[in-house]
Formats: C-alpha cells, sequence, structure tokens
C-alpha cells in the first residue's frame, strides 16, 4: 500500500478471495515495483485510488482475440454437436501468398464468398474461424478452420479457383475442440509475438463467422468482465458502451469500475477508485 492509497502488482491479488475476479476484469495487467512515484503515477493522477495495476498492452490484446477465438469455436462445436455430431467435422486450410507484397484485405474476403457460395448449393450453412499469421520472409498467410459436414469433400482452394494468389494446404483437425481451439491460438500468439513481422496496414488478426444472433449475443457476454457479466445476468446482450457496459435489453448501465491514466510512453495504468 502506497500513500497514495495504492496497492500496485500481482502480488496484490495474491491470496485474496477475488483474485480470479480482479484479474479476469483487468486484462494484460503486470507485477510492478511498489512504487508509484517513480513511475509518473502521483496523487494528482490517481488520488484516492485502492487498487492499480500497469497495463501490458501487447498482452491484453492477445488474451482478448484468444478470448475470441475460443470462445467461438466452443460455441460453433457445441453447436454442431445438438445438431448430430457425426454429421459434422472439421478441417483447417492455410492459405498462403506466392508474393512478400501480393496482399489485399479482398483476398479473404472473396475466398469466404466462394466457400460460402459452395455451401449453399449444398444447402448448408457453414462455420468458420480464423487468425492470421506473418511468415519470416514477411508474407502474411491465414490459419482457417471450417465446420463441413461429412459427406463432403472441401475442395483445394488454390486449384478450384478460391485463393488464386500462392498455395493451400487442407488437413483433418486432430484433438477435437480442443485441438481446434489449441492450433488457432498457436498461430495467434505467433502472429502477435514482437519477434514477428507486423502485419499489413488494414489487415485484421482474426475472425469468426456463421453464428445465429443468440450465439452471437451469448460470445458477447462471455467476452465481457466477470463483474459485468454477474450484474446484468445470464440473458443480458452486453454491449461495451462509453464510460462503461449496457444491457441492450433492459437499457441498464453500468458504469466502468476502472480507469486509466497514462503516465508515459509506454506506462499506462489502470486502476480502481476508493469507495
Amino acid at each position: 500500500m502506497s500513500a497514495d492509497g495504492i496497492v500496485l502488482g500481482g502480488e496484490a491479488l495474491r491470496g485474496r478471495p477475488d483474485a480470479r475476479s480482479a484479474a479476469g476484469r483487468s486484462p494484460g495487467l503486470v507485477p510492478t515495483i511498489n512504487n508509484p512515484h517513480a513511475l509518473g503515477i502521483t496523487s494528482s493522477g490517481v488520488y484516492g485510488a485502492k487498487l492499480a495495476f500497469q497495463i501490458d498492452l501487447a498482452a491484453a490484446r492477445l488474451k482478448r482475440m484468444r478470448g475470441r477465438v475460443e470462445h467461438s469455436v466452443r460455441l460453433a462445436a457445441a453447436h454442431l454437436s445438438r445438431v448430430g455430431a457425426g454429421r459434422w467435422r472439421p478441417l483447417f486450410q492455410t492459405l498462403t501468398y506466392r508474393e512478400v507484397d501480393g496482399w489485399s484485405a479482398e483476398h479473404l474476403t472473396e475466398y469466404f464468398h466462394r466457400v460460402r457460395q459452395w455451401a449453399a448449393r449444398r444447402d448448408f450453412k457453414v462455420r468458420y474461424a480464423w487468425v492470421a499469421e506473418t511468415q519470416k520472409r514477411g508474407a502474411i498467410h491465414y490459419h482457417v478452420v471450417l465446420w463441413v459436414p461429412s459427406r463432403y469433400f472441401l475442395p483445394k482452394p488454390d486449384l478450384c479457383g478460391w485463393w488464386p494468389h500462392g498455395s493451400t494446404e487442407t488437413d483433418r483437425v486432430k484433438g477435437g475442440t480442443s485441438g481446434v481451439i489449441g492450433y488457432l491460438c498457436k498461430y495467434l500468439s505467433k502472429g502477435l509475438s514482437v519477434d514477428s513481422p507486423a502485419l499489413p496496414k488494414g489487415a485484421r488478426c482474426f475472425g469468426a463467422a456463421g453464428h445465429p444472433p443468440e450465439e452471437r449475443r451469448e460470445l458477447r457476454y462471455r467476452l465481457a468482465p466477470f463483474w459485468v457479466r454477474d450484474a446484468l445476468g445470464t440473458w443480458a446482450d452486453i454491449r461495451k458502451s462509453k464510460g462503461g457496459w449496457l444491457d441492450r435489453q433492459s437499457g441498464e448501465f453500468l458504469r466502468s469500475l476502472w480507469r486509466v491514466h497514462f503516465g508515459g510512453p509506454g506506462c499506462i495504468w489502470a486502476y480502481q477508485l476508493a469507495a
């Protein structure tokens, strides 16, 4: 506890009964020294704060991405198991560019458009999730998982014209839902690593599609902080709003428990005000 009434770093959560909740509602928090003044935090900056953490922006971003990928995959797998698990199978497709600088935002959109057309002609709606990664040579490539009926053979994209920009590979999934999540999150982590070349400007890191409205509501619920979910309830349609969180169904608004303090380049803090 500092002179300003601030509890700093990961040690503050150790042994606390609400440690899981505090950590879950503040992604990307990292331990730091118990000296807020040394990092530019003064009583005028966060006066009255009772809990403060320095934010690791890269870790926070990766945690959000992993959460979206994991929950999207689990929702898709759960739905397909209810309608007949043996009728569907997840397949991986890797899409690689021939040229290092050949990327365009429209290419992935066109690929999925052709996949959806192929599925519509066979009278089913395809579900899919994907992550982007940059190779050491600097070229972007995509790792895609698609759920298709077991009776259909998925065409090879570079041979059928779905991906004319380079090479592709198609593989079976091993390990069920956990295998799918592990595969995608592995490449997501590699793509966001500080050692990897940056994605092209405008390129997205991940995506998912095929969820009906109720699943999209559940996905938003699962991605909300623990304290928001507890306060608004299981069936809330939770949306991020300016200064807090909103349940679109009831209109109830929750003001965020956290404030942000910028202590200089690369030094960003999240803190809670004392009651």
